[in-house]
């Protein structure tokens, strides 16, 4: 994570990470990649940010937040941060680029990872951190994605591809 990496950023350094990790474990313990359960994953990440949720409250949270994902019924949040980069920004403005912003979250191969972008905007947005749910989903639309150092994903990936050949052996025999 960055020196100077704002809070939301190293929010979202912090959960990408939680995620891979959930992911790769499941993996070690024999759960196919094909089968991962990423509402599963999901659930565990929004269970950790939300201590006073029980775990089946809080995989309510998730499947209404995956239905709003798949309605994408943040237009209002969307529109909020337009306006507030922009105060004369046309209603037609507003629509184009919640239509561009809508059409980047729903590309099919890539469903899991904006889905855990979304829940990660309603994190920022319940923890009202320095961005705005708009924004941030905004920003990730147009792929600017904080990512650590190029020495830290070095490091990381090692111990993945290490990680993952080691459960790979094991399931194997």
């Amino acid at each position: 994570m960055g020196l100077f990496a704002s809070d939301w950023q190293r929010l979202h350094k912090k959960i990408s990470r939680q995620y891979e990790l959930i992911a790769l474990r499941n993996l070690e313990s024999g759960l196919s990649p094909e089968g991962a359960d990423v509402l599963g994953i999901i659930t565990e990440i929004v269970r950790e940010y939300f201590p006073n949720l029980s775990g089946t409250e809080a995989e309510d949270v998730v499947r209404n937040e995956y239905k709003c994902f798949k309605d994408f019924s943040v237009r209002d949040s969307i529109a909020c941060a337009l306006r507030q980069m922009n105060p004369d920004i046309p209603e037609v403005g507003v629509s184009e680029i919640f239509e561009a912003v809508k059409s980047r979250f729903h590309a099919p191969e890539r469903e899991h990872e904006y889905f855990l972008f979304f829940i990660i905007s309603k994190i920022i947005e319940l923890g009202n951190l320095s961005i705005s749910r708009g924004s941030y989903l905004i920003d990730i639309s147009r792929g600017r994605i904080p990512k650590t150092s190029r020495f830290i994903r070095f490091f990381q990936m090692w111990r993945q591809i290490a990680r993952y050949n080691m459960a790979k052996d094991r399931i194997k025999g």
